[in-house]
């Protein structure tokens, strides 16, 4: 352990501050930041474990490729990333045909495809070349092997070569770091030694409660940090929550984005709560440049837009005509409204300005 002088002969060994030297440093006090919601945070390291062919690689990939343009994954805003993917087991094709049915941005993904027992040294170039906030590796019995840990089981080299490097790699450059590992047969627990559970920061659990032909996945976690239990689908374009923490202004959003061009009534018909408050929400998610009305003074066409509007940490904020005051939705961390706007309920009047009375008798019309 190495040192440095104090005031007068006293010697600090490095590592160690004093409480009240960093409670001095504001980002001492901040929660970690998100870079993907649910599965990354920088700093962090977390490991999302599944039976084999299950989706995970899928999951991460759409995940990675939301983030990369800065757009929502599972209801939540990502904050424009760019990422490392090292792929130690699928041929590079198929991560590129993976990020391009999802739209990943071309600039915002580097892959590697392989890694020698220098893995560590060879990782942080990547990092830098690539200028990287999070690195995704698929798979973790690969990197171990990297890491000259020979057997998932061996706790002591995983305790002595893998863990400490991994965590020293995301420290000294400020990234998250996601495994992609593996359940044991019954799909109840992580494979491998629990050196390898207790070394993340976030341990994820995928299961296929109907079996890997059906394609619902449920997410349970455990970790230093909160992260409930949810649940999701895939419909062979995106993953998209099913049960959890998808709130209405989110349930807009993702409808809008699988029926391009639809029209207020559709959104009315198909979604639950009143139309007044719907009208609302359509309204910000226009105002925050998420939604686009390609329509016309009888009928409204909304399409999702190519690049909504993101200021990062999950949180969009919509300027209304009092740009000094704001208010955030109740049943959404994604949005804050404009504060004249209701929040309260379904019956409380809109404010009649000339703009919502238009919207309203177009989506009158449309009925």
């Amino acid at each position: 352990m190495t040192a440095r002088k104090m005031s007068g002969a006293q010697v600090r060994p490095e590592g160690l501050y004093a409480l009240g030297d960093l409670l001095k440093k504001p980002e001492m006090l901040r929660p970690p930041e998100v870079i993907i919601p649910h599965l990354m945070w920088r700093k962090g390291r977390s490991c999302l474990f599944g039976r084999e062919k299950s989706g995970k690689s899928t999951l991460l990939a759409h995940a990675v490729a939301r983030a990369s343009q800065g757009q929502k994954f599972l209801g939540q805003e990502c904050q424009q990333s760019t990422f490392l993917w090292i792929g130690l087991e699928e041929i590079v094709a198929e991560a590129v045909r993976r990020f391009k049915h999802f739209g990943g941005d071309e600039k915002r993904i580097w892959i590697l495809d392989r890694l020698s027992r220098n893995w560590v040294q060879e990782i942080e170039q990547c990092i830098d070349v690539a200028k990287a906030d999070g690195v995704i590796i698929d798979t973790l019995p690969q990197i171990l092997a990297s890491a000259g840990v020979k057997d998932e089981n061996d706790a002591g080299g995983i305790n002595h070569t893998f863990i400490p490097s991994l965590t020293k790699l995301t420290r000294e450059k400020n990234v998250g770091v996601l495994l992609n590992g593996h359940t044991n047969k019954s799909e109840g627990v992580a494979r491998g030694s629990t050196a390898i559970t207790a070394g993340m920061d976030v341990n994820l659990l995928m299961k296929a409660p109907d079996g890997n032909t059906r394609p619902r996945r449920v997410v349970t976690s455990e970790g230093r940090w909160s992260n409930e239990e949810f649940t999701l689908q895939f419909d062979g374009e995106h993953y998209e929550l099913t049960q959890g923490e998808l709130a209405l202004p989110d349930q807009i959003f993702q409808h809008i984005q699988k029926n391009p061009d639809c029209t207020r009534r559709s959104i009315n018909d198909d979604l639950p709560g009143g139309t007044a408050r719907k009208s609302e929400l359509l309204k910000v998610l226009m105002e925050s440049g998420q939604i686009e009305d390609h329509g016309d003074e009888k009928r409204s066409k909304y399409r999702v837009s190519k690049q909504p509007v993101s200021n990062g940490n999950g949180v969009t904020t919509v300027t209304g005509k009092n740009s000094s005051s704001t208010q955030t939705v109740t049943e959404s961390s994604n949005a804050t409204l404009p504060d004249s706007l209701p929040l309260e309920s379904d019956l409380v009047t809109p404010p009649e300005d000339e703009e919502y009375l238009r919207d309203e008798r177009r989506g009158m019309e449309e009925f």
